[in-house]
């Protein structure tokens, strides 16, 4: 009994090991386009599709991925560019458009071939297993923690069974296989080795790349770091960011309120947990006004949800003063955003197949005692029992070991960055022997977009030496109470 669990044990860890390929991985169609970004400019492009086994283990089902191709205009080209999306569940094809990305795109293109990715079950890789958040939410949905984490495993469990009902495993859709996807297109397309730039959870896929593929490495980007066992979100970095943030508002001239968030906060808080307040929205799918509750724990999970949106100091400010205009703000994009949303399997299934080691969940319950907001709402999608919903009945194990590489790796994480904060780039760095550092001024979680941070990505790839170098992006500017009253988008800083 013994040895056979013993060779189970080696059976399943073999099948995190790079698999070598028993045939050539190629090319099943690669289709012209034109990518036309959002302020009107255009770059021509191709749609490559490559054939994938949905689980390598049992490779007679397969999937398509796909990616976004564009050629390089350099005479002398450098490694390919892969690049990978965050999210998880965001597709790299639909960041193109977007000016800022599609700038980033057009001077790497100036290097190398830029790849982006879609990731194995979204964007234009198929299938896209995701379904319709179906349920209407509940009145009591932000009253408290449970109900929310119950109304979305309800959904989750639906959408898992109905594509295991389709003959697919929502088990396979994880960063392990994700990472052979890239290396299969890399094969596919005849590219030696290539560059990976990643941003947030996409620097989890590149870690894993570089963990099973090292040998076709490059150079590495990664910005707003994830990686091996860091899936939980710490709770302690929220309290330096909203510090951080009442600084730049004494800074600002236009800002006339409370500078300490960190007081406004346990001042909201303290108010929703004597009595919760009620809000009336519109709730456009049932084309009807509601009465909406929030507790303490759904407005925890409210604040989670928009750590950094520009309004986020105008509503700890106005609930702390028992004004619950800018909450109400809050409350109805997001119970509309999830109302004509998904459900977003493809993203429960990556994270749940992350490591989620005792040790950071200890980190976190410690840090919780004392943090703004307590544990952050995305942790309880983590847990054993919510990840039985996906499929996954023990604890899966993603890094069969620690990250070691030598390929010359830029990790770079904003300052205000409470999602991903510096404290997990400096963990990963330490595997990598030839890393650099970088903390980016005034940025938060994405900083993508911002020209110094375009400007430093594009010198390392190019082989600069950026030890030291100073970035800055542009300081936020955060809405007044009456600011964040006007019509407009949540945008982030």
């Amino acid at each position: 009994m013994h040895r056979l669990a013993c060779c189970s044990l080696l059976a399943a860890v073999a099948a995190l090991l790079p698999q070598t390929a028993t045939q050539s991985a190629q090319v099943l169609s690669q289709e012209t386009t034109t990518v036309r970004s959002y302020d009107g400019r255009t770059m021509p492009a191709a749609i490559v599709s490559i054939a994938a086994p949905e689980r390598r283990a049992r490779p007679e089902r397969k999937i398509t991925v796909k990616a976004l191709r564009f050629a390089t205009t350099a005479e002398h080209p450098g490694h390919p560019i892969v690049f990978l999306m965050g999210g998880p569940g965001i597709p790299g094809t639909e960041m193109a458009p977007i000016p800022p990305y599609f700038s980033l795109f057009q001077r790497l293109r100036e290097l190398a071939d830029v790849i982006i990715l879609d990731q194995r079950g979204i964007g234009r890789s198929e299938p896209v297993i995701d379904c319709p958040f179906s349920e209407p939410l509940p009145a009591d949905f932000f009253v408290a923690r449970n109900r929310m984490v119950a109304a979305f495993r309800r959904q989750v469990a639906s959408c898992a069974e109905h594509w295991r009902a389709e003959g697919a495993d929502p088990t396979a859709y994880n960063t392990i296989e994700s990472a052979d996807d890239i290396d299969d297109l890399r094969r596919a397309m005849g590219m030696g080795k290539i560059d990976l730039l990643a941003f947030s959870y996409g620097s989890r896929l590149a870690l894993a790349y570089v963990q099973r593929h090292g040998d076709h490495v490059g150079r590495v980007v990664l910005q707003g770091v994830n990686g091996p066992g860091l899936v939980l979100k710490r709770p302690a970095p929220v309290t330096r960011k909203l510090r951080r943030i009442g600084e730049l508002l004494k800074q600002d001239s236009g800002w006339s309120g409370p500078t300490d968030l960190l007081a406004m906060a346990r001042a909201a808080r303290e108010r929703l947990k004597r009595s919760p307040a009620t809000v009336k929205i519109t709730d456009r799918r049932a084309g009807q006004l509601l009465n909406v509750s929030i507790g303490r724990e759904g407005f925890d999970a409210l604040v989670g949800l928009n750590l950094d949106a520009w309004r986020l100091p105008a509503l700890l400010v106005s609930v702390a003063a028992g004004d619950d205009r800018v909450l109400t703000k809050f409350v109805e994009k997001t119970w509309n955003d999830l109302g004509a949303g998904t459900v977003g399997l493809m993203a429960r299934a990556v994270n749940c197949a992350a490591d989620r080691p005792n040790s950071r969940w200890e980190i976190v319950a410690r840090e919780s005692r004392t943090a703004p907001f307590g544990s952050p709402f995305d942790n309880e999608l983590l847990t054993n029992d919510f990840c039985r919903a996906v499929g996954y009945n023990a604890p899966p194990v993603e890094f069969v070991r620690p990250i070691r590489s030598s390929a010359p790796t830029l990790l770079l994480t904003g300052v205000l960055d409470a999602t991903n904060p510096v404290e997990n780039a400096r963990d990963v760095a330490r595997g990598l022997a030839n890393a650099v550092l970088l903390e980016v001024e005034n940025a938060a979680h994405e900083a993508l977009p911002a020209q110094a941070v375009q400007d430093v990505i594009v010198d390392f790839l190019r082989g600069a030496d950026v030890r030291g170098r100073r970035i800055v992006s542009a300081a936020p500017h955060f809405a007044t109470v009456e600011e964040a009253l006007k019509p407009g988008p949540q945008r982030g800083l």
